[in-house]
């Protein structure tokens, strides 16, 4: 009986025990498979989405590099010369055919700056004078640097149903500013039936960046409303889990598009999937109750000798994940795991000769980046550093007061601001004190050229304390004198304004000059580009501080930061465009 007792105690505490272990384990598989399940599909429709969009960048791409849309940039409403007409025509044709191409279009809509508009593939006939620009959904478009969705929208131009625009920006060839907008319109529910054409549509949903769902809302759906499921699936980009509603619980598996960023669900009803594994569970207990007596000593005694170099091989890897390159594998074995600790250990060694090579040749790297941006600045530089006219301009001041002479008087007193300023070694200075230098360097003008230009600055108090880099705005005047103003009998005239928009400053100095002709505005942009291995040859010395000069020490200094731009036009006159980040002096 003893023996009987003990016999049924060894065999029957491990039996339950791993029959319970086997059922809770059973539990948490069958949740994994059901989630491995639900991944798949959501990330299979996430393909078809990706697979989608890729589709109409190309299609937009297509539209956007047309000759003729390149032609309407510039269009005006109300132009019909014979190029014009011949171009809007060319282009609704274009459209016609992608219409009835794809059948998913509502419509395909181009906007230039001017609200010039194009539109083709639509029901009906569109409002051509319908403000564009001044809806929301197209206002948050125009600055996304790709093609990308707006919120669902009615589409109050053409019959008001409600659709979802695919908006991306036109640009002139070579051009750095939007000139337009490319808008292909598709209803809602045709986008959801491109990504889910054949599986039963109350399975998937798709959530936008808007927070908007596409598909087939059942009845009891009110869960898609609750902010903790939207939290939860906005928080990483993939996964699953469970999700109670009003209808019970549910098993929701999402991931999330590379190119939109919306979050596609593949939702399951667990109660169901519940019933029907387990009937093959509990079939599975049975034979797990057999079974079990007679191979847990073996499996305990073969795991044991396996597991355990394993999981010191494990708390090794987490060792190294930690930066640890110096733990070894230890263990005289000749099997497999006596071999894989030997490729560990090689592989340690590899990674420890591997990371000191790239620390010597990034030390290397960055020195030699440093050493170089240090000689542009200076070269740069160097051509502002007149300190040999200082003292003699400070002697013709003292001589221009004894015979009063009042036009010396003023023009050394203001180069010696100009030099005065320009030998002091900061790099950056308040944007005052740069209109300071402008001011001083219009006076010595004024006395050459009486009343023939004025100059206008525009700018608020509180700018004036911002920093920027030091000599930018006279070299881009000192242009405007010397070749806006060459050939003009009028009076010229000069303004600077600044403005902020976010964390940027812009300083525009525009003047009503002779202008450019594209050809020398081209020109002149392609000699703007930057270009960090150009060098300074002594004839861009002898040149004196040009646009090229300012354009690369913005460069140089503030990175991509920084930037200058330039438009002009023939007999209109010329605008210079200054960009960097704001930063304000520290008045405490």
């Amino acid at each position: 009986m003893k023996l009987f007792a003990v016999f049924c105690a060894v065999s029957f505490i491990p039996l339950f025990y791993m029959a319970s272990i086997y059922y809770k384990y059973s539990i948490n598989m069958l949740e994994t498979e059901i989630g491995k399940e639900a991944i798949e599909q959501s990330s299979q429709a996430k393909n078809r989405l990706d697979s989608y969009v890729s589709e109409l960048i190309r299609t937009s791409n297509m539209i956007r590099y047309d000759s003729n849309i390149k032609q309407l940039l510039t269009r005006m409403p109300g132009d019909y010369d014979p190029e014009t007409v011949q171009s809007v025509l060319e282009t609704k044709q274009l459209f016609s055919l992608l219409g009835n191409i794809r059948d998913d279009l509502e419509g395909i809509f181009f906007v230039n700056d001017n609200e010039f508009v194009v539109y083709g593939a639509t029901r009906s006939v569109a409002n051509t004078s319908y403000p564009f620009y001044e809806q929301d959904w197209l206002q948050n478009l125009m600055y996304y640097y790709k093609p990308a969705f707006s919120p669902i929208h009615p589409q109050d131009y053409v019959d008001g149903r409600p659709v979802l625009s695919f908006a991306s920006n036109v640009k002139e060839l070579g051009g750095l500013r939007n000139n337009g907008m490319l808008i292909l319109d598709f209803s809602p529910d045709t986008l959801y039936s491109k990504i889910v054409p054949n599986g039963d549509a109350r399975e998937f949903l798709i959530l936008t960046n808007y927070d908007e769902w596409l598909g087939r809302k059942e009845p009891g759906a009110g869960f898609l409303h609750d902010p903790a499921l939207h939290h939860r699936i906005r928080s990483t980009s993939s996964g699953y889990f469970p999700h109670p509603t009003e209808g019970g619980n549910r098993l929701i598996g999402f991931h999330t598009s590379e190119s939109t960023g919306w979050k596609v669900l593949y939702v399951l009803d667990f109660g169901l999937l519940i019933e029907r594994y387990n009937q093959i569970r509990f079939q599975l207990f049975g034979f797990v109750l057999v079974a079990t007596g007679f191979i847990v000593l073996a499996a305990l005694g073969f795991s044991k000798s396996l597991t355990k170099p394993l999981r010191r091989m494990e708390r090794m890897m987490k060792e190294v994940e930690k930066g640890d390159l110096t733990v070894r594998f230890r263990e005289n074995r000749s099997d497999e795991i006596g071999r894989l600790g030997k490729r560990f250990n090689q592989m340690l060694v590899q990674l420890k000769l591997f990371q000191e090579q790239v620390y010597a040749a990034s030390e290397k790297e960055y020195k030699l980046k440093m050493l170089h941006q240090n000689a542009q600045m200076q070269a740069l530089q160097a051509q502002i550093n007149p300190h040999f006219l200082y003292n003699s301009l400070n002697t013709i001041t003292v001589i221009g007061e004894i015979y009063h002479a009042r036009e010396i008087v003023t023009v050394s007193n203001a180069l010696s601001d100009m030099f005065r300023y320009s030998m002091t070694g900061e790099r950056t200075v308040m944007l005052k004190q740069e209109l300071q230098h402008v001011q001083a360097y219009l006076s010595i003008l004024q006395v050459r050229y009486i009343d023939r230009f004025q100059c206008d600055i525009d700018v608020a108090p509180s700018y004036r304390s911002c920093i920027m880099l030091k000599l930018i705005l006279q070299p881009i005047v000192e242009n405007c004198m010397v070749h806006g103003f060459h050939n003009k009998r009028e009076q010229g005239k000069i303004v600077i304004r600044a403005d902020r928009s976010g964390d940027r400053m812009h300083i525009r100095i525009q003047d009503n000059g002779s202008g450019m002709s594209e050809e020398e505005l081209d020109r002149v942009r392609a000699s703007l580009r930057p270009n960090l291995d150009h060098r300074v040859e002594e004839g861009e010395l002898r040149q004196g501080i040009g646009l090229r000069n300012v354009s690369q020490r913005l460069h140089l200094h503030y990175g991509q930061g920084g930037g200058l731009h330039i438009d002009s036009k023939v007999n209109e006159g010329t605008t210079v465009h200054i960009v960097f980040p704001l930063i304000k002096e520290n008045t405490e």
